[in-house]
């Protein structure tokens, strides 16, 4: 465990120390308010023609190389993504991490839930089906809804006081608020739509800080496999519908100075060989476990943790 403390470490003090070092490589700017994708993305601001800040994330990561910077600009509104980073072009060094500088945005996988989709069940109980199944978060502006579990054998629903929902046989229950008049039509209703908020795949040398990640179908953050010095600075991890943050396969991950909170089955997930360190960073165990770890190691604070 000797050689996961010492590396781990080493990556976390080069991305935070040398991350703003000038080098070749290229800024990147996005806006999801004033930006347009038809933009070249090299500047903050507007300059005329076609210079000035793209409107996406997924458009910026297409066009930006190893060990380039993409900027968030933060005007409180979500960017509404679900985005990938794999292979060298996502890549960075350990002198110049590829970096996404989120400046404290928030990245969000929610999706508004038309009327049309909620049907009368029956009383003030109303019931719509989600086209994706597994893993679900129903949310009243921008935070999550209390959940009450429900066994998929029983023959009938848990009793639901007003504001609750289940989900049952692949259908979400939701019992009308009193104020509504029994209907949820009129709440600004969403759900958890997008199924990861941030994929990695075979990169090295990434740093991700100061952004959050809330309320996608599964999880905010997937280092699914061959993710090496990975860091999450300052990130945020917030009611997501399975993890906050997974880390799978061989991957090799830090988390520092980060929150994880409201996550609907565990805040962290660590399985097969992989690696997380978290150092200063705050794991909250409501709705779902704090920690669950199916393989690989876990430290916090420079512990390891037991399965």
């Amino acid at each position: 465990m000797s050689t996961f403390r010492s590396t781990l470490r080493l990556a976390v003090t080069l991305a935070v120390v040398l991350a703003a070092r000038p080098g070749l490589a290229r800024d990147w700017f996005v806006d999801n308010i004033g930006g347009s994708d038809a933009f070249d993305g090299l500047s903050s601001d507007r300059q005329g023609g076609l210079s000035g800040p793209m409107k996406t994330i997924r458009r910026a990561l297409r066009l930006a190389g190893p060990s380039d910077t993409v900027h968030l600009a933060n005007h409180g509104e979500p960017y509404y993504e679900s985005l990938d980073l794999t292979g060298r072009r996502a890549s960075g060094s350990e002198v110049k991490p590829f970096t996404i500088e989120g400046h404290g945005a928030i990245v969000s996988g929610a999706r508004s839930i038309p009327p049309q989709a909620w049907s009368l069940y029956r009383g003030r109980i109303w019931k719509m089906t989600p086209f994706r199944k597994g893993h679900y978060q129903l949310l009243l502006s921008h935070a999550a809804l209390p959940e009450i579990p429900c066994v998929r054998s029983a023959r009938s629903l848990p009793k639901l006081e007003p504001g609750q929902w289940c989900v049952w046989n692949g259908t979400m229950y939701f019992h009308a608020l009193d104020q509504v008049g029994g209907s949820p039509l009129d709440l600004p209703l969403a759900f958890a739509y997008e199924s990861v908020g941030l994929t990695l795949y075979d990169v090295r040398h990434v740093l991700v800080k100061d952004i959050t990640f809330r309320h996608f179908r599964q999880d905010g953050v997937n280092a699914h496999d061959l993710a090496k010095y990975v860091i999450l600075e300052n990130v945020k991890l917030l009611e997501n519908g399975r993890t906050g943050l997974t880390v799978a396969g061989s991957s090799l991950v830090g988390v520092k100075d980060s929150a994880f909170g409201g996550n609907r089955v565990a805040q962290l997930l660590n399985s097969e060989r992989a690696q997380t360190e978290l150092l200063s960073s705050v794991l909250d165990d409501r709705p779902g476990e704090r920690l669950r770890i199916d393989g690989g190691h876990v430290l916090i604070d420079g512990d390891e943790v037991m399965p």
